[in-house]
């Protein structure tokens, strides 16, 4: 069994089953996501951006509250290209990020976000630093229809049940090969300090036992 992950970067909401050639297979040991306002630098097509440059398209931290960044890219490693997907976020969109299970699975896949590769923290800012109910990453599971205008969905980090996504929508154990989708949005806030974070975007399900 194994899963695959894609992102649609056309702007076109409709599955991988139907259009696949709209989507961009992530390479989780590689491939990494961009949260930016965007700029001249940091825009669809254009090279992976250097630190300064993502410093200098960085979403400003607001006076009082928070403010969503508004666009997502994902840095496309072996082409050294980013492409902007542009149905992420606070959109009515169903087929934004994919996760692909080619076989049956013994539990359900579920996406969780860390800070690092051990998958053992959630201390960066916009994880809530340490503190799931703080975090300003949104995702919702879009796998059986549309998320809705505006929606809010759960706040996202570290494993506890009700900060991770359910991608079969809390139906359990794949029973055949499946297509599962979500989507995500980021929030800054006046209080953080200025930062380059990398959430760490993780899928865990177990396979059936041969």
């Amino acid at each position: 069994m194994n899963i695959t992950s894609f992102v649609n970067i056309s702007e076109v909401d409709d599955s991988y089953e139907n259009h696949p050639e709209n989507y961009l297979e992530f390479d989780p040991s590689n491939d990494y996501f961009i949260f930016s306002a965007g700029s001249v630098s940091v825009a669809d097509g254009e090279p992976i951006p250097t630190s300064e440059q993502l410093n200098e398209a960085m979403t400003q931290l607001p006076e009082a509250g928070e403010e969503v960044i508004v666009k997502i890219f994902v840095a496309d490693v072996s082409e050294d290209i980013i492409r902007e997907i542009h149905l992420a976020g606070q959109q009515n969109k169903r087929y934004v990020f994919c996760v692909s299970a080619d076989a049956a699975t013994a539990t359900e896949p579920v996406l969780q976000l860390w800070d690092n590769n051990l998958k053992n923290t959630f201390n960066y800012y916009v994880l809530g630093e340490g503190t799931e109910t703080d975090s300003k990453v949104h995702g919702v599971v879009t796998t059986s229809g549309l998320p809705g205008v505006a929606w809010e969905g759960i706040k996202l980090a570290g494993s506890d049940a009700s900060h991770v996504l359910y991608l079969n929508d809390e139906s359990g154990k794949l029973t055949e090969a499946k297509d599962l989708y979500f989507n995500v949005y980021c929030k800054v806030s006046s209080d953080f300090e200025a930062a380059l974070e990398n959430p760490i975007f993780y899928t865990k399900c177990y396979q059936i036992a041969e």
